[in-house]
């Protein structure tokens, strides 16, 4: 099967600012009961994490909960965690710890409505919803964070942002919609990309069809916040008020190095302080600004002269990173000879063998679920031959 990350790429589009000055654009709060940006703030979705019991720290309790009624744990960013009390009652409730103090006996219920088949939902299935819920940051240095929970069962917990900071970039040739998501959860929409949990998404109508795309490679536009961003073909340094009130961009210089990968029909999407980025060809060869790249994405297609394979994953068990230096290329070897992993279990008196990917040249770990021609092949079968040539048992494999 395909391994993809929620997590998209910026294309390259002309898009704003003066070829001189910086501009400064302010943004206006937008909620996600608006259709356009209630799909976007759903790009940021954690899963919350079901606790047993009562957490350390919480002294008190409401009175009058219903038998089932479980705490579960939020962690948005590595400074910014937060517990919640679901109540599966016939008007569902949640608590927070809204004024820090450990006691959710002085907090508010929050009701929730039961709902189904609302855009973004999980298809098929229906949830208790809560929100906007506003909730003060320790410390009191950045603004409430406000939320949406989505309650599926006690295992299925979702939390995603409340709203996002909206408006518009205009050029000489066009308008462009913009966005800011306080995907990490802790009251500030400023956090740059640096390589690890915790940053904030830029959104760019750049197709300009009234939709902020997240989805798809290499048209994806919604990303991880960067210092620096490709707009056409100039880069500009990014500046985001803290509490999201406006993006300004200014023209950057920044210098140049290369990546070589072969000619292994790569596709790529690259995380970065520079802007994100995707890129595809037979050559593998590509120019981007100095600094550390993390693959989130990549794909290799091979023909054998009847047929194009394609195969596609995501990083192995480390960060798949690379630096590009000035002036210099940086060999990246990927892709084939690829190295196969197998899951081997004992169960009783059988055994389950599993395929759980394939392992590249820089430990990157491709799906089994190859593609001929863009068609998903069928699982491969196996037998277990004894050493006098008799079949001791045969089966196939199942994706999953």
């Amino acid at each position: 099967m395909s391994m993809r990350i929620l997590l998209s790429v910026a294309v390259a589009a002309v898009l704003l600012v003066s070829p001189v000055a910086a501009q400064e654009f302010p943004l206006q709060y937008r909620g996600a009961a608006d259709p356009l940006h209630g799909q976007l703030v759903r790009t940021a979705t954690f899963w919350a994490t079901m606790l047993k019991g009562k957490p350390d720290g919480i002294t008190g309790e409401p009175s009058g909960l219903t038998k089932g009624a479980f705490y579960c744990s939020v962690r948005g960013a590595s400074t910014s965690s937060f517990v919640m009390l679901l109540d599966p009652a016939r008007v569902p409730g949640l608590y927070v710890d809204a004024n820090g103090n450990g006691d959710l006996s002085d907090e508010q219920k929050i009701s929730g409505t039961l709902a189904s088949s609302r855009p973004g939902m999980l298809s098929g299935m229906s949830a208790a919803v809560f929100g906007p819920v506003s909730l003060p940051m320790p410390g009191g240095e950045n603004a409430p964070v406000k939320f949406m929970v989505e309650v599926y069962d006690k295992g299925l917990v979702l939390v995603y942002p409340a709203g996002a900071m909206v408006g518009q970039v205009r050029t000489e040739e066009r308008t462009y919609a913009v966005a800011l998501l306080d995907a990490n959860l802790n009251g500030r929409y400023g956090d740059v990309w640096q390589g690890k949990a915790g940053y904030d998404f830029l959104c760019v109508d750049a197709s300009g069809n009234g939709r902020f795309e997240s989805a798809e490679f290499l048209t994806g536009e919604v990303f991880p916040l960067p210092r620096m961003i490709q707009l056409g073909t100039t880069y500009y340094n990014v500046a985001v008020a803290q509490d999201g009130s406006s993006l300004t961009i200014e023209k950057a210089n920044p210098a140049f190095g290369g990546i070589d990968v072969g000619d292994v029909g790569a596709r790529l999407v690259l995380l970065s302080g520079n802007g994100s980025y995707g890129l595809s060809g037979n050559s593998g060869k590509w120019e981007l600004p100095v600094g550390q790249y993390l693959v989130a994405y990549v794909g290799v297609n091979k023909s054998d002269g009847a047929a194009t394979w394609t195969v596609e994953g995501y990083a192995g068990s480390k960060p798949f990173t690379f630096d590009v230096a000035e002036g210099e290329t940086t060999k990246v070897k990927l892709g084939p000879p690829f190295k196969v992993k197998i899951d081997v279990a004992k169960y009783q008196d059988a055994v389950s063998v599993g395929l759980s990917g394939l392992e590249g040249q820089a430990g990157e770990l491709y799906s089994v679920a190859a593609k001929k021609n863009n068609i998903t092949v069928a699982p491969p079968k196996v037998k277990v031959i004894g050493a006098s040539g008799e079949t001791l048992a045969s089966s196939g494999f199942e994706y999953g």
